[in-house]
Formats: structure tokens, sequence, C-alpha cells
């Protein structure tokens, strides 16, 4: 069972619950996992029953520069294209052993083309928000992680072919690991907690901004963290000029739980997310979360923990309120159990 899922972020993350679950089916024989190049990693490796093909450019690859990121973005898309025409031909060869399973990052292009030409069997997981409608047609099912993303994909995709399936993650496990001590950190707990890639996209600016007015208007305020990759320009210049930010730069997933378990709320002013996993760990732990705007999950069962807007005013106002207000008790987070979730996926795969 072929499958091509991003090899950072959330969607490694899941790929990493996913493929052992899925070799515990007995009609799995063996997968293949092409995806991104990354650093320190076997362009090819063999994990058991399952192998990594990592041939493709990361597309997220930061430069400070946006005339020299365009480029590369270019250049890493057309490659991989180019990676997943070869592989597409060569599964077509082995037509009646394979089911293809596709990470939405890789949903467009030719890609949808030649599944559609060849006919292969091919199942697309869209978890981003920005994703290619015209290329769901071509897959006989489509798999989406959130309420926003299902009521979107159902204008392209015909109902018996579209699935809404939660994020899924072994709760019990998240709480023990939370237990576990954590890893240095400039500070050791009752920090701010912002945890993904520190960008525009997900409001990191307007975070830093509305920190620093935290610090002017109220005496010793908490520290903030933002841990995971900083894909914003001069980010020591920034943590300069504003006192209590620390950038601790990308974690161990497995450490997640325990910084999480520390943090006095966690935020995700976030415009990219299509429900954001930081906060559904954090729910998990009972730790006072903000939740992004527009995401039906959290406006339906959290609303007084929901932005008004990504705004420098609105990420504020949070911050001044007690944490204990956060507390996002009403969230059925048992729906992201993952036993529950993998097994509506394999079902969907026909395993």
């Amino acid at each position: 069972m072929p499958s091509c899922p991003p090899q950072k972020d959330g969607g490694a993350i899941y790929t990493r619950v996913l493929i052992p679950y899925l070799l515990g089916r007995p009609s799995v024989r063996s997968i293949l996992v092409v995806t991104e190049t990354a650093k320190g990693a076997k362009i090819i490796e063999r994990d058991g029953r399952c192998t990594f093909f990592r041939l493709i450019p990361d597309a997220k690859r930061f430069h400070p520069s946006a005339a020299m990121n365009r480029p590369w973005r270019i250049f890493s898309m057309g490659f991989a294209q180019l990676i997943l025409s070869l592989y597409l031909f060569a599964a077509l060869l082995r037509r009646h052993r394979n089911l293809i399973y596709v990470h939405d990052t890789y949903a467009r292009g030719v890609v949808p083309t030649l599944i559609r030409f060849f006919g292969l069997n091919a199942i697309c997981d869209v978890r981003d928000t920005v994703f290619f409608p015209r290329g769901m047609a071509a897959f006989s099912a489509v798999i989406a992680c959130s309420m926003n993303l299902a009521s979107r994909l159902a204008r392209h995709v015909p109902v018996e072919k579209l699935s809404h399936i939660p994020v899924p993650f072994d709760i019990g496990a998240l709480r023990r690991s939370a237990a576990d001590p954590p890893p240095p950190l400039p500070v050791n707990d009752g920090y701010i907690l912002f945890l993904g890639n520190v960008c525009r996209e997900k409001g990191a600016h307007e975070l830093i901004e509305a920190y620093s007015r935290l610090r002017a208007a109220v005496p010793s305020p908490p520290p903030l963290v933002l841990a995971g990759r900083v894909l914003i320009a001069d980010a020591d210049v920034i943590a300069e000029a504003h006192p209590g930010v620390f950038f601790v730069g990308a974690v161990r997933h497995d450490a997640v739980p325990a910084i999480i378990s520390k943090a006095r709320l966690v935020i995700l002013p976030s415009r990219s997310d299509s429900i954001g996993r930081v906060i559904l760990e954090a729910i998990a732990l009972g730790i006072p979360v903000v939740c992004p705007p527009g995401i039906a999950e959290f406006d339906r069962y959290c609303p007084r923990c929901v932005l008004p807007e990504i705004s420098v005013e609105a990420i504020y106002e949070a911050l001044m309120r007690p944490p204990e207000e956060f507390i996002a008790r009403e969230y059925p987070i048992d729906d992201h159990d993952s036993e529950v979730c993998l097994a509506k996926t394999a079902s969907i795969l026909g395993l």
C-alpha cells in the first residue's frame, strides 16, 4: 500500500500513527512511503515491511528573502510532480496489488490526471485548508479531517465518496507521556505556549506583538514560548526586542505532551490550520486553550475559547483574561480516539 504523506508537521505525526495500524491488517503486505527529504535521514530506508523513499525536496524550506524562496518552492513542487508521476506509472504496472493513499499536499498538478487516466485505485486524505479542488474527482474516496474541510469538499466530491474522520491520537498514551520530564526550556513551567511552525500563516507576528502589549500592561506576565520551526526572518532580533519571548525551535513529538502539560495556556492564532492538533492535545490534558477562529468543532463545543479574529487586539484581550476561562470541558475529545478513527480509515481503504 503506497502512501504519499508529508515528511514533517502534523501529517507526519498522523503517518507515524497510521502506518503501524495498517501493517497490522492481514491484507496489507507492505507499505511504500514516497515523501520529502529530511535532514539527517536516509533517502531510502526500510523499516520492517515499510519502505521510505525520501525523494521530494522540502517545499517549505525557508529563505529570509521571499524572492529567493519562491523559485525553490516552484522547483521543489515541480520535482515532486515528476517523482510522483514516475511512481504512479510504476503503480500502473502492479495495478491489482496496489492501493494508493495520497496526502492532499500532492493531490494536484499531473497526479490526479494520471490517477484518472490510468484508472488507479486512489484515496485522498485532505488535512490542509489549501487543497486542489479540481483534482478531487480523480479519487475513489476522499477523507476530511475536520468539519470545515468536509463542508468545503462537499462542493467538489459526491457525498458517497466523502468521509469525515477526526484527527486520531492515543489519548491514554498522551496523558501518560505528559508525566515524563520535559526537555530543557528557558523556563520550567507556567508559560504561554505556541506550538507549530513560527510563521505569518500561524499568526506568530500578531501573537508576539500582543504579548508585548501584555508586558506593558501587566507586571511580571508569564513568558511566551514559541516551539516549532522558525520560518520568519530575524527571529533573534525579534526575541531581543521583545523581552519574555523565547524561540526554542522544533521539539520532538514524544516531548510535546510534557511541554503542553507545563503550560499555563496554549494558543494557536492560525490562519492555515484545518483544526490544530496541538489544541486537541491540550484539551485532552485539561490545559486552557485559545483556538483559531472559523473552525466548526471549536465554534460548536468551546466557543468561549475561540478568538473572534486574528489580530493583535483580539489576542491581547484573550491573554488578559484568566486562563481558567479557556478550559474546553465540553469538547468531545473521545471522538479522536485513535482506535475508532483508524478503524474508520481502514474501512474506507477496504482493509
